[in-house]
């Protein structure tokens, strides 16, 4: 079984840097902390961000994910959301 989690990052707020920066922050120190632990890693973190993302909030965006060596993302630059189910 692999489990799929799916995270909106920064949609609709393409330009607000310091509040990226800050959001940044909090997805490393809380949500990728709490995948780490996980018992198992079976799974995919799909992350749907802002196609226009500022280049300020993308690359640090991107070096955090590439820096994760035990969990496969997927980043989705779209402000469509999934339909409720």
């Amino acid at each position: 079984i692999v489990h799929i989690v799916y995270t909106r990052f920064m949609q609709h707020q393409p330009n607000l840097t310091h509040l990226g920066l800050a959001r940044l922050e909090l997805l490393s120190e809380f949500f990728l902390k709490s995948l780490q632990i996980q018992t198992t890693q079976n799974f995919i973190v799909v992350i749907r961000t802002d196609p226009d993302l500022s280049q300020a909030i993308k690359k640090p965006l991107m070096n955090l994910l590439q820096s994760q060596q035990d969990i496969d993302y997927l980043l989705i630059g779209t402000t469509e959301n999934m339909p409720d189910s």
